[in-house]
């Protein structure tokens, strides 16, 4: 919540009748943190921050200037003695092989929709799971699977493999297990996603 309510460029100002720093006007056009979430550190809470990027309200990490202006403001605005740690990261990109049996009267050979061939139903489906994890949040496979099994034109499907590349990685990383807590809060695809699924013919 103190978090969402920083405002990039405001000075925070010290209330004498409450005892804490608060801005003298509130202005959400400024309030430019939209995901936060916090993580306990061991004797210290970790705060992880991002903005709203520039496509399909996927997160952004802040810029340079951003997070510093936001760090200074957490320093103020958290309670006395606490240990906090500030980080802003671009999400992680998460890559899915995935064979499906699709029907042949719904979906073509390239996953489209016959009725309107600028769609790809297991695409959709995957995009919309990703971005309706919460902020901070876990991959579970289980769950990626039935949203996937969930699209139209899906007759059954195999998850063979799952790799994430976090901010701070430069390549991917396999997830073996069911669960996989995001590294900047968020996740997202890249290009690949449409070349790692297999469509096969359902009969």
């Amino acid at each position: 919540k103190i978090a969402l309510e920083f405002q990039y460029g405001d000075e925070l100002v010290f209330d004498e009748e409450t005892q804490q720093f608060v801005y003298p006007t509130i202005d959400p056009s400024k309030q430019i943190v939209k995901f936060a979430a916090c993580r306990d550190i061991g004797g210290g809470v970790y705060v992880l921050a991002s903005k709203l990027g520039s496509s399909g309200g996927i997160p952004a990490a802040l810029s340079a200037a951003e997070l510093e202006a936001f760090e200074s403001y957490m320093k103020q605005r958290k309670p006395a003695g606490i240990i906090m740690q500030v980080a802003s990261y671009d999400p992680d990109i998460v890559r899915t092989n995935i064979t499906v049996e699709y029907d042949p009267q719904v979906l073509n050979a390239n996953g489209e929709l016959i009725e309107d061939p600028s769609i790809r139903p297991v695409d959709v489906a995957i995009n919309e799971y990703l971005r309706g994890i919460v902020f901070g949040g876990v991959l579970n496979k289980n769950k990626l699977v039935d949203a996937v099994q969930a699209a139209p034109g899906v007759k059954d499907l195999v998850l063979t493999r799952v790799r994430v590349k976090p901010a701070n990685q430069g390549s991917y990383i396999e997830v073996t297990t069911n669960n996989y807590t995001s590294y900047s809060g968020a996740f997202r695809t890249n290009s690949s996603l449409r070349t790692d699924i297999t469509y096969v013919l359902s009969l």
